[in-house]
């Protein structure tokens, strides 16, 4: 099995192989993700965007989960002792994660997606996804 590490860590060569991805497949649907800042983006970019925005509180839980079990993470992990849910929780809540804030990195797509119109993006709230 070969370990691929996520886009976000790749260079920007990583919005090529998705689109790579994108172009082989024959299904009418294919959701590659990522959690690159806008800065990175290509603003010629055609396709469609879903942007699920999440609570902040939930961004934690699944970070730390997720941090926790990847094996070239965990070394990050243990760097700044991150040991439990809480301490992790608030460093990320005070923007020092490796990922900053999420409130910021919010706001910074929403205004890359004000500047780019053409850009065709749809908006959701994970929590509101499930909810009646």
């Amino acid at each position: 099995m070969v370990l691929r590490i996520p886009l976000e860590f790749q260079k920007l060569e990583s919005y090529d192989y998705m689109e790579e991805v994108l172009r082989s497949k024959s299904h009418l649907w294919s959701l590659p993700h990522c959690h690159l800042p806008p800065t990175h983006f290509p603003k010629n970019f055609k396709g469609k965007i879903l942007y699920i925005q999440r609570d902040i509180r939930a961004v934690a839980v699944s970070a730390y989960n997720m941090f926790s079990n990847l094996p070239f993470l965990k070394p990050y992990m243990e760097k700044h002792g991150f040991h439990d849910r809480d301490a992790f929780a608030c460093n990320l809540f005070e923007g020092k994660n490796l990922y900053g804030c999420p409130a910021s990195f919010d706001k910074a797509w929403m205004k890359f997606f004000a500047q780019n119109p053409s850009i065709d993006v749809l908006f959701l709230k994970f929590e509101g996804m499930f909810c009646p």
